[in-house]
């Protein structure tokens, strides 16, 4: 139906994919297909099979409409210059850390312990998803601007990629509690962990962790860190240390004062523009960037809005996660496009 719709219109300028998850690859598929520029908010592809699809068609035509790719600054870059006040992070990096650690019982389960037909908001779709399956289903948060930091698909990439998986049991407590030990949503059997750790290896020798934690009672943390030769930066407490440089040694410092300095030039030249906007004005960057990348028109777009390796590793990060597979997944991101891409798969 999808393909039917895009193809009988052809004079729209862009499609921007605002569905649930499952929608996301088939649309986007579609829209490129029929010729459209896409955009959309989250992982395309539950699978390598429909990450790669995602960039099979016309990959000039999709972009990544993500909003928290567009503010992280570790140890500030500034748009011209790799080299921030903690030396060059090509050279420097040793560990990243990201996450999308986010309460999300309340929004799973709509109203009490409600969820599927009937609820209300995300807890219609989303939460199916805790039951069919265990991995990290929602990555980008977390290593999409992790991705940027690291420069993957600009001369760094994941390589390997290890998972585990705690049990599952925050869901269960949370139907208790609020629709109590008889309600019909207290028998079923979660798949999905409640936090879910990954270790992924870069080609260039980094190392980053990522977490997904959305099941258990917790204040929202997107776990940011970069540590490295010359220092360490976390984003929970807008804080800093560089050795020889930071005031006490083995103190934090206030962030504040490097993010000044060595901010992106986009956010020095429009950041009073953008306050106000979604997710503290990051929402200005990623719905203008779409924009100007669709007003340059064909010939520009096809490198402006590209599906590159670098949206395509967001996603496989998501997809490599199997149901049932909870500890000791093996995955291996060879560099290249279709058909050159393979998975090694070894549960423990």
């Amino acid at each position: 139906m999808t393909s039917t719709i895009f193809w009988s219109v052809t004079t729209w300028n862009a499609v921007v994919v605002a569905t649930p998850w499952r929608w996301h690859t088939p649309m986007s598929v579609a829209a490129m297909k029929a010729g459209q520029s896409g955009g959309r908010r989250g992982a395309g592809g539950r699978d390598l099979a429909g990450v790669l699809g995602s960039g099979q068609h016309l990959r000039s035509h999709e972009k990544a409409l993500h909003d928290a790719g567009e503010r992280l600054l570790p140890a500030g870059r500034d748009g011209g210059s790799e080299d921030g006040p903690g030396g060059d992070s090509s050279e420097s990096s040793s560990i990243a850390s990201a996450a999308y650690q986010h309460d999300l019982r309340h929004v799973k389960f709509n109203p009490g312990a409600k969820f599927g037909p009937g609820s209300r908001g995300e807890a219609n779709w989303r939460t199916q998803h805790s039951i069919q399956r265990n991995g990290d289903v929602y990555p980008t948060h977390g290593a999409g601007p992790m991705a940027n930091c690291l420069d993957i698909d600009r001369g760094n990439r994941f390589v390997t990629l290890t998972s585990t998986a705690t049990k599952a049991r925050g869901l269960h407590d949370y139907i208790v509690r609020k629709g109590g030990a008889d309600h019909p949503n207290a028998k079923i059997q979660w798949a999905l962990g409640d936090v879910v750790t990954s270790v992924i290896k870069c080609a260039r020798g980094e190392t980053l962790l990522v977490s997904h934690d959305t099941n258990l009672p917790r204040p929202y943390s997107l776990n940011f860190r970069v540590q490295g030769t010359r220092g360490i930066w976390m984003s929970d407490n807008k804080s800093i240390y560089i050795e020889d440089l930071s005031p006490e040694e083995h103190r934090w410092e206030p962030f504040e004062k490097y993010q000044r300095e060595h901010d992106h030039a986009l956010w020095k030249r429009f950041g009073e523009e953008a306050a106000g906007a979604g997710h503290g004005g990051m929402d200005f960057f990623v719905v203008n960037g779409f924009m100007e990348a669709l007003k340059t028109g064909p010939a520009h777009s096809h490198r402006r809005l590209r599906v590159g390796l670098l949206e395509r590793h967001w996603s496989a990060v998501r997809a490599l996660h199997r149901p049932g597979q909870r500890t000791g997944v093996l995955s291996r991101l060879h560099p290249g496009t279709m058909g050159r891409v393979r998975t090694d798969l070894r549960p423990e």
